[in-house]
């Protein structure tokens, strides 16, 4: 019974270690007009360029955040609500948010790292105003933090100017609540059977080897000639 109560104690260990490292990913489910994909805002208080939001989100297994809908755009901005994520121009009214996936390559256009099209936009009324040479996306608006877009410079001055960025992920580790049922039942299947192989090992083993009385040998004693022969005489 301790064997069995310790295997038992690893399948759920195993099963629990199955559930997401990261508690701030949130899904956007299909019931509110999602793609089921996972999202997760991330803070970096000493600021952090475009490029290594880029990277970081890669490392993780994931994308900085495409937007392909105003309903998308709504949602991802809400999971970046708190004030830590958003940086105040203090020469100006604007505010800067989360990095995006957004970004112009080698050539003019704005592309997604997903490879995702570029076809929803929700541009800040004073944006795009860098032309060619501002080719990072992330949220930026004028007056109050909203889900407005700016294009902005990525070099290394203008770190601080960014606190946060926002991963996309297309799946999530934890499987669903039916994955994890069929995982169970099978750990729990697997160690019946081992049980049961155990029980028949002992079964025929205990029908096949010899009893303990079997295995003592039978020792025969005979009296010595010389008790013969007192006998004898008498």
């Amino acid at each position: 019974m301790r064997q069995v109560a310790y295997v038992m104690t690893v399948i759920l260990c195993v099963l629990l270690d199955l559930s997401p490292a990261r508690a701030d990913t949130i899904q956007w489910t299909v019931d509110n007009g999602g793609n089921r994909h996972w999202y997760e805002p991330v803070y970096v208080p000493g600021g952090i360029l475009w490029t290594e939001a880029r990277d970081a989100a890669a490392s993780q297994g994931g994308y900085l955040a495409s937007i392909t809908s105003a309903a998308e755009n709504t949602f991802v901005v809400s999971l970046a609500s708190d004030d830590k994520y958003w940086w105040h121009d203090p020469n100006g009214s604007g505010f800067g948010g989360p990095w995006l996936g957004g970004y112009q390559g080698s050539i003019p256009g704005w592309l997604w790292l997903s490879g995702e099209p570029w076809s929803y936009t929700d541009w800040s009324s004073d944006e795009p105003n860098g032309g060619f040479n501002e080719k990072a996306l992330g949220y930026w608006s004028l007056g109050s933090k909203g889900p407005t877009w700016g294009d902005w410079l990525d070099i290394p001055q203008e770190r601080s100017w960014r606190l946060s960025y926002v991963i996309e992920y297309n799946s999530q580790s934890t499987p669903e609540p039916s994955t994890l049922a069929l995982l169970g039942v099978g750990a729990i299947g697997l160690v019946g059977y081992g049980l049961r192989r155990r029980w028949q090992k002992r079964t025929t083993a205990s029908m096949t080897e010899p009893t303990a009385a079997e295995e003592t040998p039978v020792i025969l004693s005979f009296p010595s000639r010389s008790f013969e022969a007192k006998q004898r005489a008498a």
